[in-house]
């Protein structure tokens, strides 16, 4: 995942860029005013915005920055801020944070606030259910080319168009990508995943598989090829998708 910051104070911001980077994210830039946050955010846009309401000598808050960041593209937002009382918290709301860190905070509550804002962001896409321990956790959806999955302490970012297809097995889901060896394994099940990655390369083919209709390598009458790691598999359709799947595919017609 890669992030943003906006702040102020270089000792506090720089301190925050270690933990993030040690934690395994990406820290996109480092802004300390209004403009700085905004140039930096258009240039290189980045997957979430740590960004402190108090910004001394900018011509725009923190508040202010995080209502033009919604306006061109809405990514999780964490308000960093000195201040706690109710006055701020009512403004900072306005904004539609994902989550709202008091400064001074140390490295497990910067952690815990990365993770509940990526679950406050996507709440309404998340199943209602509890998901085991492990697994990782069912992806968090993000955006319609890229979703996250908490993998080894931290939200690694893939995208869609690299995912070749997912297989149901029990309580988990197999994801298969092209640049991938290993399948990666997340906890839910294919109906819950393929709600929370609505994309319209993404058909459903089977109660146990869902196929990226751009790699399809070849078609037979009830089944759907796709190449992994160098080794071709045949994925089956089975009757209840066969008709909307094979739809998707103009076929040229003999004169």
């Amino acid at each position: 995942m890669r992030i943003l910051i906006v702040e102020d104070e270089l000792v506090i911001a720089e301190n925050i860029r270690e933990r993030l980077e040690d934690m395994g994210y990406e820290v996109t830039a480092i802004a300390a005013d209004g403009p700085q946050a905004v140039n930096a955010f258009r240039s290189d846009p980045p997957d979430l915005a740590l960004v402190d309401i108090q910004l001394v000598g900018s011509p725009l808050d923190g508040i202010e920055v995080a209502q033009l960041f919604n306006m061109e593209q809405r990514i999780p937002i964490v308000f960093l801020t000195s201040l706690s009382d109710k006055a701020t918290r009512t403004r900072a709301r306005a904004a539609r944070p994902a989550n709202y860190l008091v400064k001074p905070c140390n490295k497990k509550q910067l952690e815990v606030a990365l993770e509940f804002a990526l679950e406050n962001f996507t709440a309404d896409k998340e199943p209602t259910e509890a998901p085991p321990a492990s697994p990782p956790r069912c992806p968090f959806y993000s955006s319609a080319d890229y979703f996250f999955v908490l993998e080894g302490g931290k939200y690694a970012k893939f995208e869609v168009g690299n995912l070749l297809f997912a297989e149901a097995d029990g309580s988990s889901v197999d994801l298969y990508f092209r640049n991938r060896a290993h399948r990666l394994v997340v906890s839910a099940n294919l109906g819950s995943f393929e709600r929370q990655l609505p994309h319209p390369s993404l058909r459903r083919i089977h109660r146990s598989y869902l196929v990226n209709v751009h790699h399809v390598d070849a078609l037979d009458e009830a089944g759907a090829f796709v190449t992994h790691n160098g080794e071709r598999r045949r994925l089956p359709v089975s009757k209840t998708y066969r008709e909307a799947f094979f739809g998707y595919f103009r076929k040229l017609k003999a004169d």
